[in-house]
């Protein structure tokens, strides 16, 4: 069962609009609405914690799902996912999938995690002949994907449009995270920021969406 943890709408972030000869851009209402219907969203999948290090210390497998929807009379042309723990103490991401995808064939990624600080990953390029009926146990990733945060207290994913193809995104995405075992309560600050294009309006208008909400409760657990 998937949790919802953001699917707010999207704003103008005002202070990041191009400056064009040192005039402020303006913006007209149908633009704004137009921008503002495009969505941007993020739901956590079923968690699964371990206890290491004597038991002091716990890691939780975290897997997320992120979409990017746009308006039909926009486009996007990138989206970033941040998510940063840094409000619980000693929190740090030992790993996340996928780490990077590069160019214009789709890929394969099997993500698994059976025990230790780090996933088991498989990525493979596909070919035209696979049955994609028989692919159901791992995902199919087509933009490109590059991402941070291994080994700190916050994560990054960039999803970039190829060329003048649509970018749109609904995708599995993993985080292999420890914090200490005493932790309750499992919050993060969720930012979603993308650039979009609106037809009939020159340039792109950069949308923002923020959010802080929990993660996972641990109050059930002694």
């Amino acid at each position: 069962m998937e949790t919802l943890l953001f699917d707010e709408p999207l704003v103008i972030d005002e202070g990041a609009l191009e400056q064009r000869a040192n005039e402020e851009i303006l913006i007209d209402e149908r633009i704004r609405l137009l921008a503002q219907e495009n969505r941007l969203g993020l739901c956590r999948g079923a968690t699964k914690r371990e206890l290491f290090d004597r038991r002091t210390k716990a890691i939780l497998d975290l897997p997320f799902r992120a979409i990017a929807h746009a308006h039909p009379e926009c486009r996007f042309h990138w989206v970033r996912l941040t998510i940063d723990f840094s409000s619980t103490t000693d929190a740090i991401v030992r790993d996340l999938s996928p780490r990077e995808v590069l160019g214009s064939e789709p890929v394969k990624i099997t993500t698994k995690h059976t025990s230790g600080l780090s996933f088991e990953v498989e990525q493979v390029k596909l070919s035209p002949q696979l049955n994609f009926e028989k692919s159901m146990e791992y995902q199919i990733y087509f933009p490109e994907i590059t991402s941070s945060g291994a080994g700190f207290s916050s994560v990054q994913w960039n999803f970039q449009a190829l060329g003048d193809k649509e970018l749109h995104v609904d995708r599995e995405l993993r985080i292999l995270i420890s914090f200490p075992a005493s932790v309750k309560k499992l919050e993060a600050n969720f930012s979603l920021r993308s650039r979009i294009s609106v037809k009939g309006w020159a340039g792109l208008i950069p949308m923002i969406g923020r959010k802080r909400t929990l993660v996972e409760s641990f109050e059930h657990i002694d």
